[in-house]
C-alpha cells in the first residue's frame, strides 16, 4: 500500500501531519489531486501575502514536494510505502 504523507513543521518541530492511502490504483490519481490541493492551500494560508504568489510559484512547490516560508515553517509531501 502507498501512502501519501502531509508534514507540517515550524521551527523544527512537526505540528500537524495528515496522511492519505491509496488502496487501489483507480483511485490514486484523486488522492494525489486531493493531497496537491491540500498543499496548495496550506502554502497559502501560512504565507503573510498570499496575493503575490503566482499560481506558476504554487506549482513549482507541488513539483519540488515541499514550500518553506517564513519564520521556519515549512510543508513537504511525502510518499511511504507499506507492505
Amino acid at each position: 500500500m502507498r501512502i501519501i504523507n502531509i508534514l507540517e513543521i515550524v521551527n523544527k518541530i512537526p505540528i500537524r501531519l495528515e496522511s492519505f492511502p491509496i488502496y487501489e490504483e483507480q483511485l490514486s490519481e484523486e488522492v494525489i489531486k486531493y493531497c496537491e490541493d491540500l498543499f496548495k492551500c496550506m502554502i497559502l494560508m501560512i504565507c503573510k501575502s498570499p496575493y503575490e504568489i503566482t499560481e506558476e510559484k504554487i506549482d513549482e512547490y507541488v513539483s519540488k514536494k515541499e514550500f518553506h516560508g517564513e519564520e521556519g515553517h515549512s510543508i513537504y509531501i511525502i510518499y511511504s510505502e507499506i507492505n
